[in-house]
Order: C-alpha cells, then structure tokens, then sequence
C-alpha cells in the first residue's frame, strides 16, 4: 500500500507542476502582448485605416475600450458571489484585411456586457440603478502571413437597447498575442487530476505508514 501511495503522489504531484508551468506560462505570455495603435472610434461614424504594420511572430487581436456609463443593471447571483453588473449594447462590426485585400477576420457583433468576449473593468462604480466604468472588449485572435500589413475597417453604433452612454471611445489594434484557451484548459484538467491522485497517493502512505507500524509493533511483542 505504501509503494502505490509513493507512486501516487509522485503521478499526482508531476501532473500538478506540469499544469503550473502551462499556466504560470500562459499567464507571462499574456504579458507579452503589444499595442500596435490606438485609434479613437466615434459613435456612427465608419472608421477606415490605412495600412498598419504588425509583428507576424504570433497572432493579433482588436479590442475596444470605452467609459461607460448606464442607467440599466443586473445582478448576477452564484454560490461564491453576488454581483451587479451594468448592462450596454452598442452594435459593432469590423473586417480586417491583408496587404492583399484578403480578409483575416470579420465580425458583426456587440460591445455589450453579454458579447460573450473577453472583458477588463477598471473604475467601476455600480449601485442597484446605475454606474459606470472603464471597459475593454477584445475580439477574435487572427493570423498575419508576413510582410504584416493590416487595414481594419471599424463602425461601433449608439446603444439603442439600454441608451448607456459610452465616451473616450477607443480602438485598440495588439499584435503579440498568444493563444491561451489550449494551454489553460489543459492545465486545469491536469491540476483537476493531479491533485485528487496526489491526496489519494498521500492518504494511502499514510495508511500504510499506520498499519505497517502496527504490525512492527505486534510482531515485536
């Protein structure tokens, strides 16, 4: 019992540093994305670039960052928390082309608080009938082949559905980005496997350990 409890826990604990790596990995490559531009984004009003240079190392990214203020709030309710959360939806739509005219990415989507992307908050002030915060949205991951040329063609609309009001509208273009959504997953189902095998590895030493000093004990008597 005691070498299946050795050889447990090393199994365990070998797969709960292994998702560490992957994700303390993930996390510094995250650290790692570059803003390329910033360009301001008014409300209606169709927004074409010229030709943006960008690194074809790894992927890039657009996102879109706005103060936002909103009279409309839900509350969100788990086991572990209890939130309020403002609620905004400004239609958004993008293309971004190559130095062909080839689109890597289009989207007809939202800069909503229910886009399903990815959100950051900073400032955020929330009661139970309005607030407001710094939000930025980021979109969908894309590929540049080389020589990284990109045109972005970007219109974000008023929210007609909430009427929030969104000011220091900002288009955000990174490149450097890495794909993180593989490497956490299976980071996490390693550290979901490895830490109840490395328990169960423990307590069976553990065990062994107890009886095996029982039995020195008896035989000795």
């Amino acid at each position: 019992m005691r070498k299946a409890g050795c050889a447990l826990g090393i199994i365990g604990g070998l797969l709960c540093i292994a998702s560490l790596v992957l994700l303390g990995r993930s996390i510094l490559r995250a650290t790692e994305a570059h803003t390329v531009q910033t360009l301001v984004l008014t409300p209606s009003t169709p927004l074409k670039t010229e030709n943006i240079s960008v690194s074809t190392s790894r992927f890039c990214m657009i996102a879109v960052r706005a103060k936002i203020e909103s009279h409309h709030v839900r509350r969100t309710t788990t086991q572990d928390s209890d939130d309020l959360v403002l609620q905004y939806a400004f239609p958004f739509k993008y293309t971004v082309y190559d130095q062909n005219g080839k689109v890597l990415v289009k989207e007809t989507t939202e800069f909503s608080d229910n886009d399903g992307k990815v959100h950051t908050k900073s400032n955020e002030h929330v009661t139970d009938e309005s607030g407001n915060a710094l939000i930025t949205s980021d979109y969908e991951k894309f590929a540049v082949a080389p020589p990284g040329q990109i045109r972005i063609e970007a219109q974000l609309d008023p929210d007609s559905t909430y009427q929030a009001r969104a000011t220091d509208l900002q288009l955000l273009i990174y490149d450097n980005v890495s794909e993180h959504t593989k490497p956490v997953t299976i980071g996490v189902v390693l550290l979901a496997i490895g830490g109840p095998l490395g328990f169960a590895g423990v307590l069976l030493f553990m065990i062994g350990s107890i009886r095996k000093a029982e039995n020195t004990s008896e035989t000795q008597r």
